[in-house]
């Protein structure tokens, strides 16, 4: 049989490991709400795009949509894309 110190260790172990999940909800909840609002935002930008096609009525047109991040741990990378894309341009 378990003695009183290890029933309390074990029922503050639990404790500490419902702290820790709950704080994993709350960031999760976080993360998925600041997706949520970005889809929100970009959907304005969508909607245009798709008039934008729809209205052409080419369907040999090209389109180029470079998208790339103001900044992070990424930077040299858009970089590089952006100066390809000037190279290879959009013919």
């Amino acid at each position: 049989m378990a003695s009183l110190r290890d029933i309390r260790r074990r029922i503050n172990s639990v404790k500490s490991t419902q702290k820790i999940t709950r704080a994993m909800k709350m960031v999760a909840a976080a993360k998925l709400r600041r997706a949520q609002e970005a889809i929100l935002r970009a959907r304005p930008y969508a909607y245009e795009m798709k008039g934008l096609v729809n209205r052409s009525g080419m369907r040999s047109m090209r389109l180029l949509v470079l998208h790339a991040e103001k900044s992070g741990i990424c930077a040299y990378t858009r970089k590089s894309s952006v100066k390809l894309n000037i190279l290879v341009g959009i013919g």
